[in-house]
Formats: C-alpha cells, sequence, structure tokens
C-alpha cells in the first residue's frame, strides 16, 4: 500500500486528561459544526489498543473522538447517544460482535458509517463486513496514516 507521511500537531488533551465532548443537541438530534470535523466513535475491546487509537487519532485535525467503547453493546449505546458520523469498531468484541453492532446501525441509525477494525486480512472476513453494511475495513497493522485516510474515506 501507498504510504505517505502526514504531520500531525503536538498531543491533545485525550492523552493526558480525557475526552473533550462538544456535541451540540437540536432536539434531542446532534447536528453538525461549522467547522465539519468528522465525528469518530470507537470501540475495541483492548483497553491499550484502544488507547493508542484515540491518541494517535485525536491529534489529527480533521477528526473529533467524541468517545469510546470496551464492547458492542456499549458501542451500540453510544453511537445511539452520541450521533457520530464514523464508528470504528473491532470485528471480534464481547456481549456484541463487530458485525452484529453494524447491523444494528445499518437498521436503525445508517446515517452512522462503520469503518471496522480487524486483524483477518482474508477476503472472507471483508465480504461479511460488507454484507453487515459496513463502509469500511482497516487492519490493525495499518499506518496511523491508512487509519486517517480510511476514516476519511469512509465518511
Amino acid at each position: 500500500m501507498e504510504s505517505r507521511t502526514l504531520t500531525l500537531p503536538a498531543p491533545a488533551s485525550l492523552c493526558s486528561s480525557g475526552f473533550r465532548s462538544r456535541t451540540e443537541a437540536v432536539g434531542g438530534r446532534l447536528r453538525p459544526r461549522a467547522n465539519q470535523r468528522i465525528r469518530l466513535l470507537l470501540a475495541d475491546d483492548h483497553p491499550f489498543v484502544r488507547r493508542g487509537i484515540l491518541c494517535i487519532l485525536e491529534r489529527h485535525p480533521n477528526l473529533e473522538v467524541v468517545g469510546d467503547a470496551a464492547d458492542g453493546q456499549e458501542a451500540l449505546r453510544k453511537a445511539r447517544e452520541l450521533q457520530p458520523d464514523v464508528l470504528m469498531t473491532d470485528i471480534d468484541m464481547p456481549h456484541l460482535t463487530g458485525l452484529a453492532v453494524t447491523e444494528a446501525l445499518r437498521k436503525e441509525l445508517p446515517h452512522i458509517k462503520v469503518l471496522i477494525l480487524s486483524m483477518h486480512a482474508t477476503t472472507d472476513y471483508m465480504l461479511r463486513c460488507v454484507q453487515a453494511g459496513a463502509r469500511g475495513y482497516v487492519l490493525k497493522q495499518a499506518s496511523p496514516d491508512e487509519f486517517v485516510r480510511a476514516i476519511e474515506t469512509v465518511n
């Protein structure tokens, strides 16, 4: 895969003091902000992996990390609550798999785009994700630049 280097700004607050949630509710629904940053929710059951990805993604100026989830049920609940533009979810999680979350969102909240995060590079997994309603698939082995490009592409 072609790889380009992106210049990232200095680390932001996520890696040191938690999330900065800046949602704007209108009649119970979230509305896009003038700056049009991509609102991202990340779901992965491994805290170390989740924290590392979040620290990298929060530094990107086009992304706003609105939350994270440790399992499929929490991911679905937070997707309903936070209304992100993109949910990046691990395919294998406890309580509900990433595929089950994707199928539920496709029916209930189709405007939320799902990007599957996986360590499986086989076409069988990719095909199952697309059939479930995912808009993209990115390998955990991908570079930080590839993660950002994947998020921007599905959005």
